[in-house]
């Protein structure tokens, strides 16, 4: 009988235990990666692939439309850099173009202290100059999947 109930015990420990697991939440760090990522601006479709490397050092280059394929935005210490080709530019309204915007979003949650579950995805609510900022994370592989702005969603695969 005392056998029986130590393994009933037991197992509602455990069971007690792993349902704990749930709550627990971790600092999530941003770390270097490369993603494809996926936004629309005026009407468009625009996919490319991002490189982040920190917050001082990002780079997109665009994939579709055609059209623009081959176009690379490069952000170095707080300055975008445009590049079709061998021509080079820098823009004076980076801030305001989707691409500046995405740029700046992944400052944002670089530099906020985020805490996410083990598992599952977790939506951070952020705020970006006075704007809310929704950010969707991967918990188990620690990935950004979307960011969500009043006037961009970025989808990240």
């Amino acid at each position: 009988m005392l056998r029986r109930f130590l393994t009933f015990a037991a197992a509602v420990m455990l069971c007690v235990c792993l349902c704990a697991c749930d709550d627990v939440k971790v600092t999530y760090k941003q770390e270097p990666f490369t993603a494809h990522v996926a936004f629309q601006s005026a009407g468009t479709e625009i996919k490319g692939e991002l490189t982040y490397n920190s917050p001082e050092d990002i780079s997109l280059e665009i994939n579709e439309p055609d059209n623009i394929a081959g176009l690379e935005f490069h952000s170095v210490a707080k300055l975008m850099n445009v590049r079709v080709g061998e021509v080079s530019f820098s823009p004076d309204t980076d801030k305001d173009s989707p691409v500046g915007m995405l740029f700046a979003l992944l400052k944002t949650v670089s530099e906020n202290d985020i805490r996410i579950s083990l598992s599952g995805e977790d939506e951070i609510i952020l705020q970006h100059e006075g704007k809310e900022l929704r950010v969707k994370i991967d918990c188990e592989e620690k990935k950004i999947i979307s960011i969500e702005t009043e006037n961009y969603r970025y989808k990240f695969e």
